[in-house]
């Protein structure tokens, strides 16, 4: 992302554990990247994070300052690395098996990105 001077970084995941009990969507993001301006990685996370819990009703973990994950720590743009839901919780899973929930989730994030822009053009 770095080399081509992306605009915004996206990195999807699925969480897992040993703790069937744990559920929900994270967002892990940048603390440092854009510290200061109006439109960071914090701002993104906060964006991404909103529009995927209100489409896959899962529970909100909230964001998360990660600065030792590698994709979250080295890049220079607005960054996010999304936590989807857990594989090892049954109802999380299920959302992460329905089709409808994972379009509406393809829907939001472009919705977010779709935000970001906006948010960054007013910055120029």
């Amino acid at each position: 992302a770095n080399g081509v001077a992306a605009d915004l970084f996206i990195s999807f995941h699925c969480n897992s554990t040993t703790q069937s009990r744990s559920n929900g969507t994270e967002i892990m993001y940048n603390a440092e990247q854009g510290a200061g301006e109006s439109f960071n990685s914090r701002e993104f996370a906060k964006l991404c994070l909103k529009a995927l819990t209100n489409v896959l009703g899962t529970k909100s973990g909230g964001i998360v300052k990660r600065p030792d994950l590698h994709i979250v720590r080295r890049a220079e743009m607005p960054v996010v690395l999304v936590e989807t839901a857990y594989l090892s919780n049954q109802k999380d899973l299920a959302v992460l098996k329905d089709d409808e929930k994972l379009k509406a989730a393809a829907e939001a994030i472009y919705q977010t990105i779709l935000q970001a822009y906006q948010r960054m053009e007013t910055e120029e």
